[in-house]
């Protein structure tokens, strides 16, 4: 007897789903149990997060530091955020798409040689992404998209080796973008405006 599922990504759902097996999906309601105690506190919309604490880096090698930010409630710990911070002059960009979905993060750096790999899009049912990229050059991703929020730019207007965040609070994502080798419009991107 052989069972077939039939998924709309195609051959990206199939990878998805033998890499990480299948979700059953059930309603739930904003004070389960099984929602993380954050997701219901966020939910429950009457507590921010305390003040964070101070960032403490940790040195991986010349130019790539990495820390993890505590989300503290009242002082319990709720989650926590990975930060990286990586020296452009010393490491080289790229942004990547592999519509088949049959690579995780150990995969990508076996098979790029990367110091850092990060996940900076959301996907449609096929595997390709849902917000715009640009990748080696080539724009993939939606053409009409609303975007309020940041972007990672590497090359354009900037120059060629250039990478930065760009706020794109009263910037259309396409300009931010025009020319660039490498460049992904996420949501969320967080920038803070130093004085």
């Amino acid at each position: 007897m052989a069972v077939v599922y039939e998924t709309a990504g195609g051959w990206y759902g199939v990878n998805v789903m033998l890499r990480r097996g299948a979700s059953v999906w059930s309603d739930v309601a904003p004070d389960d149990s099984r929602l993380s105690p954050g997701i219901r506190l966020s939910l429950a919309g009457q507590r921010t997060p305390d003040a964070a604490e101070p960032v403490r880096w940790s040195r991986v090698t010349a130019g790539l530091d990495v820390a993890e930010l505590p989300v503290r409630v009242d002082g319990r710990p709720m989650d926590a955020l990975m930060l990286s911070r990586i020296d452009p002059v010393r490491y080289r960009f790229r942004v990547l798409n592999r519509p088949a979905g049959d690579r995780d993060v150990g995969g990508w750096m076996a098979a790029t040689g990367a110091a850092l790999v990060v996940n900076g899009s959301y996907y449609a049912h096929d595997g390709t992404p849902d917000t715009p990229v640009v990748s080696d050059s080539h724009r993939l991703g939606p053409s009409s998209y609303q975007a309020t929020h940041g972007a990672f730019v590497v090359g354009g207007s900037g120059g060629p080796d250039n990478a930065r965040l760009v706020d794109l609070a009263g910037m259309d994502w396409r300009r931010a973008t025009n020319g660039a080798s490498q460049a992904m419009v996420s949501y969320p991107l967080l920038l803070v405006r130093r004085p």
